[in-house]
């Protein structure tokens, strides 16, 4: 192999290339509104909901940015479902809230086959009906999230074989018997 084909092999080895189809989409709404899906540079076109939405139908992994402000979820029906590989990126605990607008009877995420979450620095509450929660991971193959500087108050997490709820005090250690 001559000096020139093992050059061209060098430097097409050190071409790296983005995941097709991935996208970065910045949520520019606070309310649910999932018709708002479009995601581009016009203002007042992505929710929180149509970001989702969108992400979805791409091939690759995709970015959800939140800003500093309060996204509330409905009890519409429209829940944010978690089809492919999404990360969705908040400023802060304190500075990025996603909360419920009313009792919510579902999930604020809810993750199905193949679908995979990641939240990042960001506060999930009011999510308390018993049939969802903050997020849920369904028992669907490869379904999965993972929580990083999250903080979920007031709320609900459940999986497909347990739930555990967020803000309760564990019972206390059971006390010795003195009979015997």
């Amino acid at each position: 192999m001559g000096t020139s084909a093992r050059s061209l092999l060098t430097v097409v080895g050190l071409i790296t290339v983005a995941p097709a189809g991935a996208a970065t989409l910045i949520v520019d709404r606070t309310d649910h509104a999932p018709q708002a899906s479009a995601c581009t540079d016009a203002p007042l076109d992505c929710s929180l909901t149509g970001a989702i939405d969108l992400a979805n139908t791409s091939t690759g992994p995709d970015i959800v940015v939140l800003t500093a402000d309060t996204f509330r979820l409905e009890n519409t029906g429209a829940v944010p479902v978690i089809r492919s590989d999404i990360t969705v990126n908040g400023v802060g605990r304190d500075q990025t809230l996603v909360a419920a607008a009313i009792t919510y009877r579902s999930a604020a995420f809810d993750i199905r086959a193949g679908g995979s979450l990641k939240l990042q620095d960001m506060t999930v509450t009011g999510f308390t009906n018993i049939t969802g929660g903050a997020v849920v991971v369904s028992g669907e193959a490869n379904a999965r999230a993972e929580l990083q500087r999250v903080m979920v108050t007031s709320s609900r997490v459940m999986s497909w074989e347990r739930e555990s709820r967020c803000n309760r005090r564990p019972a206390p250690p059971s006390q010795p018997s003195d009979s015997g």
